[in-house]
């Protein structure tokens, strides 16, 4: 399900912006091994304030994809305002839909996510399509909304066309993609984790 123009109008302010990049950079301190030149995957990056963040303050290799051509080409612009690859680490911006990421297995030692897999109707299948790209050893952060079963099942019937993720079937997502939750914090609607995928790094 694609942003209406008022979503995108609140997510791109620069408030908002600012406040998302915020968001995952302290969850990026949950996990105790960051370095700078770890290749790090940004999945419904939007304008690309988040992947510029990161690039920046850990010195990480981003690559930020979207669905969305608009909001792929304002990342790109705001990385080429700021020459990121000048300053610290490096990031570029691609079109791709999380259900098919156009990227290997084990590509990226981190991939991260905010609020986007209650886009995606099959949002299982995109937690396992990000476990795919995610390297052994390597970490998913994640947030976004969560919701009962009950309302789940209503939502899929009114608005199918959007996603519901639920508590449990994180659970069972993750559990099917080999990965373990290392920090969980559950809000009254949202959910943040990060898994890590055992195994030891391919790198």
């Amino acid at each position: 399900m694609n942003m209406s123009a008022l979503e995108k109008r609140f997510v791109n302010a620069e408030g908002h912006s600012r406040s998302v990049a915020n968001l995952f950079e302290r969850r990026l301190r949950h996990i105790p091994d960051v370095s700078p030149g770890m290749r790090y995957l940004d999945v419904g990056c939007g304008n690309g304030a988040a992947a510029a963040r990161m690039a920046t303050a850990f010195g990480l290799e981003v690559t930020g994809v979207d669905a969305d051509p608009e909001q792929v080409r304002l990342a790109r612009a705001a990385a080429n305002d700021i020459r990121l690859g000048a300053v610290r680490g490096s990031v570029r911006f691609e079109e791709a839909r999380v259900e098919r990421l156009p990227f290997p297995d084990e590509a990226f030692e981190i991939v991260g996510t905010n609020k986007m897999t209650h886009h995606v109707p099959d949002w299982s299948a995109a937690i396992a399509e990000m476990a795919r790209v995610l390297a052994r050893g390597g970490y998913l952060v994640y947030g976004d909304f969560v919701f009962p079963e009950w309302l789940a099942r209503l939502g899929r019937r009114v608005v199918p066309g959007a996603g519901y993720p639920t508590v449990r079937g994180l659970e069972a997502a993750a559990d099917a993609a080999g990965m373990a939750p290392i920090q969980w914090t559950r809000g009254l609607v949202t959910l943040e984790a990060v898994w890590w995928k055992p195994g030891p790094p391919v790198r």
